[in-house]
């Protein structure tokens, strides 16, 4: 069971008696055993604004304190934590980015920051959902959300989804499946990946790449040797040739890595990017160019492979 209620002018106080010990008491007592309890909605991680200068951490903290019992009952009364995973300009820029803000990337320090408030509480280890992530193309969104276009709207929703994977999110939700409405300048009418009238953007097909290639995944770790502004991650599913890597380049610049298989018996990589586009790379004296950028691209190999330049 979902229960989710903007956090926005709500004191966590009242939030906490009003709402989440009611709710609770009905689904708990009343309810199917089987349910799952998800709270708060909790939208900003950083430490900007969202009620008269508290961000969404200090409010979770203050969540956890209200129940006078330094959070060891507020931290039973809900099972998982649901979290608007949205990377906006509020969040900040990274090491990497050289100013520029908003990159699918910052949403490692996002999660971070929430559970170490969580960890104050011996809550760090509670199952994290996402109730809602995506980007929105909205060229007037600048003060708010990164202006992209299509294209990166795609490559930032795969990337999104992979990093959601690596960080442990049981769930995630994408908002939104189609447009709202057809003014490329409201920001509610270009989150879709698909547009008003239900025709795919590229987006869509980025989605669907990513979650037929991830079906039967499993997550073992970051790529060795890949450090931002790049990234890395492996993952091991069997019925698609043993092992495969995503790669890209955060900084949406085309780029080389090169690679060595785990199998020395190794003769081609299998690469298909995000877009839908598919390459046989040819394993030569024991190493592979593979072409990146900020489109995802997925490498397949037997037993794994290890980067060991970048170009």
């Amino acid at each position: 069971m979902l229960l989710e209620r903007p956090i926005l002018g709500n004191p966590a106080s009242r939030y906490l008696n009003e709402r989440m010990r009611v709710i609770t008491d009905r689904v708990r007592n009343n309810g199917d055993s089987r349910n799952l309890i998800s709270e708060p909605a909790l939208t900003r991680s950083d430490s900007g604004n969202i009620m008269k200068g508290r961000s969404s951490l200090s409010w979770l903290r203050d969540l956890y304190i209200a129940d006078g019992k330094n959070g060891q009952e507020t931290k039973t009364l809900f099972d998982v934590i649901d979290l608007h995973s949205y990377c906006k300009i509020m969040d900040g820029d990274l090491p990497w980015s050289e100013g520029e803000k908003a990159y699918p990337e910052v949403q490692e320090s996002k999660i971070q920051n929430v559970r170490n408030v969580m960890a104050e509480f011996g809550d760090q280890d509670k199952p994290m959902i996402f109730t809602e992530m995506g980007w929105c193309t909205d060229p007037d969104a600048d003060n708010y959300n990164r202006v992209i276009d299509e294209t990166e709207q795609r490559d930032y929703i795969v990337r999104q989804y992979l990093l959601a994977i690596s960080l442990g999110i049981r769930e995630g939700y994408l908002y939104a499946f189609q447009n709202a409405g057809i003014n490329p300048s409201e920001t509610e009418d270009v989150y879709g990946i698909v547009d008003w009238y239900g025709i795919p953007r590229p987006a869509y097909y980025g989605y669907y790449m990513a979650s037929s290639v991830m079906q039967g995944a499993m997550y073992l770790g970051k790529t060795a040797n890949v450090n931002a502004p790049y990234f890395g991650l492996d993952f091991l599913n069997e019925t698609k040739n043993g092992r495969f890597s995503a790669l890209w380049a955060a900084k949406d610049e085309p780029h080389t890595m090169i690679v060595e298989p785990a199998d020395s018996l190794e003769n081609g990589l299998t690469v298909v990017y995000a877009d839908g586009s598919l390459k046989y790379i040819p394993v030569i004296l024991g190493q592979a160019s593979v072409p990146v950028s900020g489109t995802p691209a997925f490498v397949f190999s037997r037993c794994g492979i290890r980067v060991i330049a970048i170009t």
